[in-house]
């Protein structure tokens, strides 16, 4: 089934996006997706390290779709960064102290735990993007 997919994929819709931003918005997407993945994971990991033991995934996809919302309306507001950035924080304590029912001690650690795993993971992601244009001198999927 996978490689029917990765098929599909690679003969009707790289076609599609000849236009360089084109693609370029598809990394971003696929990368938005795949960090995604990664923190329902690492905001329960970060939840149960700090001791709270009934974090679970549910809490934890309930707690994504919330900080999704909020991103997505501060990219809407007309609200500076530096004041948007700490009040995402503010606002995810908030969310892991009301989701997932940790004290706001723990809910502060894990933020700043799942911040610290969020930053590692894009910087792994753009060290392989880069050694992937090192070797190949190229994105990948452009012709």
């Amino acid at each position: 089934m996978w490689t029917w997919l990765v098929e599909l994929f690679l003969k009707w819709v790289l076609p599609w996006l000849t236009i360089p931003w084109t693609r370029i918005w598809m990394y971003l997407i696929a990368f938005y997706v795949t960090y995604s993945l990664f923190s329902i994971w690492s905001n329960r990991f970060a939840v149960r390290a700090t001791g709270v033991r009934e974090a679970t995934y549910k809490q934890s996809v309930i707690a994504k779709g919330i900080d999704i919302a909020l991103l997505a309306l501060a990219l809407v507001l007309p609200v500076p960064w530096f004041i948007t950035i700490p009040l995402m924080l503010l606002a995810q304590v908030g969310v892991f102290a009301f989701i997932f029912k940790a004290p706001i001690g723990k809910a502060l650690v894990a933020t700043i735990l799942s911040w610290t795993m969020a930053g590692m993971f894009t910087a792994i992601y753009l060290v392989l993007l880069g050694l992937y244009i090192w070797f190949f001198r190229s994105l990948p999927y452009f012709a």
